[in-house]
């Protein structure tokens, strides 16, 4: 562990200290250790039902700053439930300094759950030493480390730019990472990055192949240049990409799959998706509903920058 990671243990553990006396409690860490361990039903009930959620994120915290444990793929899901039931800051702060201390475990398997978990948070979540934590991470590590290039380019701001340009001057870095870096570089509005991929971008056509293999990184820049390539494609009459169901080779319009995966990125659009994350109600009726908002809305949409 570096001098710096050492300083931000040494902060996060007084601050957790604080939070509450009895958060070095044995029943607690007993409970914690039998649910790292077992991920067992009765002991997530206990720790989900506690009347302290900052204890239990105290708690939490000691035990991933905690050398002598090899395995905390069970803390890993443990915070991924109780993510869910706590809009707490501190909470949920805490939380976050567990999962990027989690980082540097032995196991590459448990820190690519703790990066997929880390995207359940808002930005406000990761405090300057869990991004410092994230970017010494990205620096150090070969594993994982896309997915963590991605996570920066979520919580970061413009000053992290350069940490990102010149990343490969003092690491190797593979193809497939640097395309990381591309989408991190849209993401953080680099006039640069944004030149270069909306150029490549525009080159493309629409069709299935770049909606299976190309619309996640897509949604995932929250960029306005991409988002309007996107929702311009409402208008594109086409069928151009496979219908969601696996039996049937007939083309829909690719515009319907845009929508599912852009509804919940646009603040106020107004086509919502069912539980299993499909379009809601008649599709056409909703592709009319989207092309009349974006024509309202077509120079003053806002996209969702908490949504990872």
């Amino acid at each position: 562990m570096n001098m710096q990671r050492i300083k931000h243990t040494f902060c996060a553990l007084v601050m957790l200290a604080g939070i509450g006396s009895a958060w070095t409690q044995q029943s607690l860490k007993t409970t914690l250790d039998t649910y790292r361990t077992k991920q067992d039903t009765e002991s997530l009930k206990v720790l989900s039902g506690h009347p302290n959620p900052k204890e239990v994120a105290a708690a939490i915290y000691a035990s991933a700053i905690d050398t002598t444990i090899t395995d905390h793929k069970g803390t890993v899901y443990l915070i991924k439930q109780l993510e869910r039931k706590t809009t707490d800051p501190v909470v949920r702060e805490s939380y976050v300094r567990s999962l990027t201390e989690i980082l540097f475990r032995p196991s590459s398997t448990v820190a690519a759950s703790a990066l997929k978990v880390m995207q359940q948070f808002d930005r406000a979540n990761f405090s300057q030493s869990a991004k410092e934590d994230l970017m010494t991470y990205i620096s150090e590590q070969k594993d994982n480390r896309g997915e963590a290039i991605l996570l920066l380019g979520f919580v970061g701001n413009p000053n992290d730019v350069s940490f990102l340009k010149n990343l490969e001057h003092y690491t190797s870095i593979s193809k497939k990472d640097k395309y990381k870096v591309k989408l991190a570089l849209v993401r953080l509005n680099d006039r640069t990055a944004v030149e270069e991929f909306m150029t490549e971008l525009s080159a493309r056509t629409v069709n299935d192949n770049l909606v299976t293999d190309l619309l996640p990184d897509l949604i995932y820049t929250h960029h306005p240049a991409v988002y309007t390539y996107l929702l311009n494609e409402l208008y594109n009459e086409l069928p151009a990409c496979l219908s969601a169901n696996n039996d049937s080779e007939d083309r829909v319009l690719c515009s319907y799959r845009i929508m599912e995966q852009i509804a919940e990125e646009i603040i106020d659009f107004p086509v919502k998706l069912d539980p299993s994350g499909e379009l809601s109600g008649d599709y056409e009726e909703a592709l009319n509903t989207a092309r009349k908002w974006y024509q309202a809305n077509r120079k003053s949409f806002t996209i969702n920058p908490d949504n990872y």
